[in-house]
């Protein structure tokens, strides 16, 4: 079995909380590449931190509102990020998913 597939069934819980969020490009170090992605709602505490591992494509805006972010496999050994209203599909190789209260 794929890995990944069980990597990736811990994030819908987390994704659908916060659906609707505003998203922000965070970050995206040099060191060890990691690009991170930012969850915040304007009147709620907290925030949802989606930390792309070796990004290899990145297409997006710096910030969008009413997020709606998928993150499936790609046919490779990584995976896509996705907010597809948004134009926003990033290609990485990992990825982590963190919520904060």
């Amino acid at each position: 079995m794929d890995r990944r597939i069980t990597i990736l069934r811990h994030f819908p819980t987390l994704l659908d909380r916060w659906r609707g969020a505003d998203a922000q490009l965070r970050e995206l170090t040099e060191s060890h590449r990691t690009l991170r992605l930012l969850l915040q709602f304007p009147n709620r505490s907290g925030y949802l931190l989606i930390s792309c591992i070796d990004p290899l494509h990145i297409e997006a805006p710096i910030t969008w509102s009413n997020a709606h972010i998928s993150i499936t496999v790609d046919d490779g050994d990584g995976y896509f990020v996705e907010d597809t209203l948004a134009r926003v599909r990033i290609r990485t190789g990992g990825v982590e998913v963190r919520e904060f209260d």
